[in-house]
């Protein structure tokens, strides 16, 4: 072991006569690790806030949206060609509209969308998420309702149902054949699935659907995968991604997590002070060892590696506790705490760790460690022992 290293250990773990001293290293070492701490499960909620909705938000909706304004007929010749193009999964045409539903002088305004259970594609979104639905009736002979406008209307799976849409001269009465539940309460309060064949009878355009659902293999393929779409088709047509649809929703969580990360990255700068406050006491403490050592022939760089070292393990410590409660309290946000669904997109705390971000926040804590010992340090390299040693 270094003689600077031993001696920087020393003066951390050695008090006989510096009691305060030692509380305000503790101290000191604390608030690194608050600071740390409230980073690491900031940046691990919002992370998991960020995903969560994604996979939700594309777990019931196309990558990839190609829509006509006055609607596309004959949507199977334009599917046949997407489907050939590298990366994409599979296609549906979909109808999309809004409407009202009634039932027991309960109403309520809905969005209604549709869906094809023998298009592979387009059932594997919807039919994950049924937490009810009827045995002996097919799915798309009904409406397919989620779990919170259930909830608010009474409803149960084979009650019957008015609906009225733009579409249609008077209300129907349908029957409610399923139930589902995606965890996102603005859907499943809102949104309300039928068969693309009973959608397309209540149609004004006959045969013509709103638009083509594309999904692609892999999620970060659809730029490309839509640039190739777009190339195909004349300048009627409206093609959009998932992301696009949904820029300020996720634009504005970035913000939020860019925002947070600088403002309690301000805490552990806050604490970093505390570790000059400590060394500077400790170079007057030690003014008398530093004199023997320079006289001994210790250079000024020896002198300011010891007060470098002990910073910069004060700061390693901190950072370490704080990864560690920052992890902790994250687990028990993740397993205890519950949301309002109605004020959130989701009912619980999501928790996504990110690698980078912890190697981010690690080495920002310690480079700021690092640098609140340049000034204490400087300053012991720079006493003369002469005078620090002439009155000993």
């Amino acid at each position: 072991m270094k003689y600077e290293l031993f001696i920087a250990l020393r003066y951390l773990l050695r008090r006989r006569g510096g009691k305060f001293i030692s509380v305000v290293t503790v101290i000191a070492v604390i608030g690194i690790g608050v600071g740390v701490g409230a980073l690491i499960t900031t940046l691990s909620v919002m992370s998991g806030f960020d995903t969560e909705l994604k996979s939700r938000i594309v777990g019931l909706s196309p990558h990839i949206f190609i829509e006509k304004e006055m609607g596309i007929e004959n949507p199977g010749v334009l599917q046949s060609q997407i489907n050939n193009i590298e990366g994409v999964k599979g296609s549906f045409p979909y109808i999309y509209t809004q409407g009202i539903v009634e039932f027991r002088n309960r109403a309520r305004g809905i969005v209604l969308r549709s869906v094809d259970t023998k298009n592979k594609t387009d059932a594997e979104k919807l039919t994950p998420h049924l937490i009810s639905f009827a045995t002996n009736t097919e799915l798309e002979d009904g409406l397919i309702i989620g779990s919170e406008l259930a909830s608010a209307l009474g409803v149960y799976v084979s009650d019957e149902i008015s609906l009225v849409t733009p579409a249609s001269k008077r209300s129907q009465k349908m029957k409610v054949t399923g139930i589902f539940k995606s965890g996102m309460y603005d859907y499943d309060a809102n949104i309300v699935y039928a068969g693309l064949g009973k959608l397309l009878d209540l149609s004004e355009n006959g045969a013509m659907v709103s638009g083509i659902g594309v999904d692609c293999v892999l999620l970060k393929n659809c730029e490309k995968i839509k640039t190739q779409i777009t190339k195909n088709l004349d300048y009627r047509f409206i093609v959009t991604t998932w992301a696009e649809r949904n820029r300020n929703l996720f634009s504005a969580i970035k913000l939020e997590k860019l925002a947070m990360f600088v403002i309690l990255t301000l805490i552990v700068v806050v604490a970093c002070f505390s570790i000059v406050g400590v060394l500077i006491m400790t170079v007057i403490e030690k003014a008398k060892d530093i004199g023997i050592l320079k006289s001994i022939g210790a250079s000024k760089k020896a002198i300011i590696t010891i007060f470098s070292i002990q910073g910069f393990i004060m700061g390693t410590v901190g950072t370490i506790l704080g990864f560690l409660g920052g992890m902790g309290v994250s687990f028990l946000l993740k397993e205890f705490v519950r949301l309002p669904a109605q004020i959130y997109y989701i009912d619980r705390i999501p928790i996504k760790f990110h690698i980078f971000d912890s190697v981010i926040i690690a080495v920002a804590a310690l480079v700021i460690s690092l640098l609140a010992t340049i000034y204490p340090a400087y300053q012991a390299a720079r006493l003369d022992p002469v005078k620090t040693l002439r009155y000993e």
